[in-house]
């Protein structure tokens, strides 16, 4: 604990000063020795003590290494234990010295015990509040995702009536015992200095009722320090959390509610994660705008669609089949996944979503989200995939493989975008005579001088700027149109 050391001097103290008054006050005694000596009595006990102290904690906390928050509260109380029992034995050692030296009644002797176990009480449980704090620190930072089972569970309430019933007891103590030897003396004395009495009664009852109101202000201070500490590391996690970072967790740090929280907080994070990863999982099958409406939809694993309209894409490479005789099938695999990486870059940077790849073609979707003119995305899909691939080509030639090439068909209709397949295995695509269509330009592609063939349905949903960069081709049949098409080609 950070100067601990230092904070425990000032403890023992102010302990040496109180007492030290107190005693010269109250006891009849102490009376006959002056201030300086009653307090070189006090500083020379709780010199030894702070040395006893200082041998015990080095001995004691070697042993207390809290690797979890259930390790917390059980050292804790150990500490204050020990911290205590110092105390009180600083108040032994001061009546055996008065008994010794001053034939100090051992009677009176107790009211030194009690006064000491009672500042010491308030120090020591200052000090394991102290303690506790750094535990919590220490432990947040390594914490352990901890299920609550056979763990005994104590509440903030429980806990706070524990400190409030320990010390009402002291307090109840320390009145009683005052009442009982007060009593005694004032009977001894009342008809020889009524006035006198009276006053020293007094003082003692005010001075020890200060002591107790100080000491529990102090520590109802320090409880509330690490209860917002606790508060405050939850805080830090969940907002963590709720900016979309899962790598985070909210530290257990105590066996009460905010540990309780925290547990539970913990498991809704694991749970978000995974939700995340599965995500992110089906955006690598799918797509993440798909993959999204899967997960968050209720509706999302069941058979069926919405009809919407959409532009389709559909690229092949040609000559795929003389080309995968020539490489090994490992390599085959690895020049297909680098060609569909960057076409995939291409389609998701216009807004697109890749459907599925077949074999050695893709289909990209434009307008699934309700995006604006999912034509001209499409388009320039196609004018990104046909220029980056020529640097594409230029790394096949450094590697002594053939260039590549491909034709790509755009095509502009109604789909119904859904599952379909049975409840044991589905797949989301979009189904319709557009998809066809799509399929069959780029398949014209190979026989005409344009690589990316648009339909009448694309050009006019074209921008005057995006029209000016594609030609006429005519009308073509395609297979299975019972009428012919108007087919534009890009420049």
């Amino acid at each position: 604990m950070p100067n601990e050391k230092l904070k425990v001097l000032v403890s023992f103290a102010i302990a040496t000063t109180i007492l030290s008054i107190y005693g010269g006050q109250v006891c009849p005694f102490l009376e006959q020795l002056s201030l300086i000596n009653i307090s070189m009595i006090f500083a020379g006990a709780f010199t030894i003590g702070f040395f006893l102290r200082e041998i015990i904690f080095k001995l004691f906390l070697k042993k207390l290494k809290i690797t979890s928050a259930m390790e917390i509260y059980p050292a804790l109380w150990n500490y204050l234990l020990v911290d205590l029992s110092v105390w009180i034995s600083i108040g032994f050692l001061v009546t055996f010295w008065n008994m010794i030296f001053y034939d100090f009644p051992f009677g009176s002797g107790l009211k030194v015990v009690l006064g000491c176990g009672t500042t010491g009480f308030f120090s020591a449980t200052y000090f394991a509040l102290s303690y506790e704090r750094e535990a919590i620190l220490a432990v947040s930072e390594k914490p352990e995702l901890i299920i609550y089972g056979d763990i005994k569970f104590f509440s903030i309430s429980t806990k706070f009536l524990i400190f409030l019933g320990v010390s009402y007891f002291v307090m109840v103590s320390i009145i009683l015992l005052l009442i009982f030897k007060d009593l005694f003396y004032i009977g001894d004395n009342i008809l020889s200095s009524f006035t006198m009495v009276f006053r020293a009664v007094a003082i003692e009852v005010l001075f020890v009722f200060s002591v107790i109101f100080s000491g529990s202000f102090f520590i109802a201070k320090q409880y509330g320090r690490n209860l917002q500490l606790m508060f405050q590391l939850q805080l830090k996690a969940l907002n963590e959390v709720s900016s979309g970072n899962y790598n985070t967790y909210v530290p257990v740090v105590s066996s009460d509610e905010f540990g309780l929280i925290a547990n539970h907080s913990n498991k809704m994070i694991s749970g978000l994660k995974e939700k995340d990863r599965i995500r992110n999982i089906f955006g690598k099958y799918l797509s993440p705008t798909i993959a999204k409406s899967v997960l968050e939809n209720e509706e999302g694993t069941q058979l069926g669609g919405r009809e919407v309209d959409v532009a389709i894409l559909f690229s092949y490479i040609r000559n795929y089949t003389s080309l995968s005789e020539r490489l090994h099938p490992e390599e085959t695999v690895n020049l297909l996944n680098d060609f569909f990486s960057m076409i995939v870059k291409d389609i998701h940077a216009s807004k697109g979503v890749v459907d599925k790849f077949i074999g050695d073609a893709v289909m990209a979707v434009y307008g699934l989200d309700n995006v604006e003119n999912p034509c001209e995305l499409a388009l320039k899909s196609a004018h990104n995939i046909i220029n980056n691939l020529e640097d594409f080509n230029q790394g096949l030639t450094l590697r002594g493989i053939k260039e590549l090439n491909i034709g790509i068909g755009i095509h502009y209709g109604e789909v119904v975008a859904g599952n379909i397949g049975s409840k044991e295995r589905l797949e989301y695509t979009v189904i319709g005579d557009a998809v066809n269509t799509a399929s069959r330009l780029e398949t014209l592609s190979k026989s005409v001088s344009s690589r990316v063939l648009i339909s009448k349905d694309v050009f006019d949903r074209l921008s005057h700027e995006m029209q000016s960069k594609v030609f006429s081709l005519g009308e073509f049949g395609l297979k299975g149109k019972s009428e012919k098409v108007q087919v534009y080609g890009v420049f």
